[in-house]
């Protein structure tokens, strides 16, 4: 049998021996001796329950005295791998406040708008298009939607009378100034732009939701920089800087595209609390083939209930007139 000492080697385990002995045993070679010491034991002294009895102490006392070498590698790996993620988090958030450009929060704030705007509930806009093209240098229209498929335009001050167009879950239309033209009625969106360029109206965007995804895909998004005071020390008194209100929120965004048919710059306000969008300036750089505004303005003029019909083309001319369907 083996021995520690002059004690059989199990002798040292039971308990009631001191630890000195064994303190600084090689677990493993520890292990290799108490399994010899006891095949040694079953060939001279067999004894199936003294036996049971050994293995069970000398288990718990090697776990007790030196932890595995698999436990130490497993807590190692275990520490090495927290270490990395913690490192990857520290550089990822680095890299994305020293090289990315849409800010966290001015996105979610975008997103909040957008969800806003899907809402089912009427709201008016106030549009004013600034052109860079021969004819009216200024068009002026009243835009009223719902939600993100229902929408009715105004546009006043046309040669012949008032122009209608509009959308809703079923079709277009649009109801020309001039009334013995018919009204255009399609299930294909995609007409209006051609319907209204052919009355000499050019109103690119018909609708707040569309405004916001295209931001949402195509611009880098971010908050505002505070513009610079102007250096001026003999000025008896300077303006102040006027303030965002509280309740609002201001988003920018600059598109990362090389479509110039989209706007060069978006800037958004809208309502801190709900989302709602309050003003949405739209401004081109003019640096495609095919013409463009130089700025188109949304600004939010009332939330008043509109009538059921008031989305359909129904409601904004005589029931005798013509209905030309593509």
């Amino acid at each position: 049998m083996m021995t520690a000492g002059n004690q059989p080697l199990f002798d040292h385990l039971d308990g009631d021996e001191p630890e000195a002995d064994l303190a600084g045993c090689d677990p493993e070679q520890l292990a290799d001796h108490l399994l010899l010491d006891s095949l040694l034991r079953e060939v001279h002294a067999p004894d199936a329950a003294a036996t049971r009895d050994r293995v069970a102490r000398a288990m718990a006392r090697i776990h007790g005295r030196h932890p595995s070498r698999m436990n130490r590698l497993r807590l190692i790996q275990t520490h090495r791998f927290l270490a990395v993620a913690a490192a990857l988090l520290v550089c990822t958030g680095v890299l994305w406040f020293l090289f990315g450009v849409t800010s966290p929060t001015a996105y979610a704030a975008l997103n909040r708008a957008l969800v806003s705007a899907k809402v089912a509930a009427d709201r008016f806009y106030q549009v004013v298009v600034e052109r860079s093209l021969p004819g009216p240098a200024r068009i002026e229209a009243s835009l009223y939607v719902n939600g993100g498929r229902k929408f009715t335009v105004e546009v006043k001050d046309m040669p012949a009378g008032t122009l209608w167009a509009g959308g809703n879950e079923e079709h277009v239309w649009l109801v020309p100034a001039f009334p013995p033209f018919p009204v255009f009625v399609s299930d294909d969106p995609r007409l209006m732009n051609a319907w209204l360029e052919r009355q000499d109206v050019q109103l690119p965007f018909l609708q707040i939701t569309t405004v916001l995804e295209n931001m949402q895909r195509s611009y880098d998004i971010s908050f505002p920089e505070a513009p610079e005071a102007p250096e001026a020390p003999e000025a008896p008194e300077a303006p102040e800087a006027k303030e965002l209100p509280e309740d609002l929120v201001s988003v920018v965004g600059k598109r990362r595209t090389d479509d110039p048919l989209l706007p060069a710059q978006i800037r958004m306000l809208a309502r801190a609390d709900s989302g709602t969008v309050q003003e949405l300036l739209l401004e081109w750089d003019n640096s495609g083939r095919r013409p463009t505004p130089r700025s188109m303005k949304f600004t939010l003029a009332g939330e008043e209930p509109r009538p059921p019909d008031w989305y359909d083309h129904a409601a904004h001319h005589d029931a005798g007139r013509r209905i030309h369907r593509f």
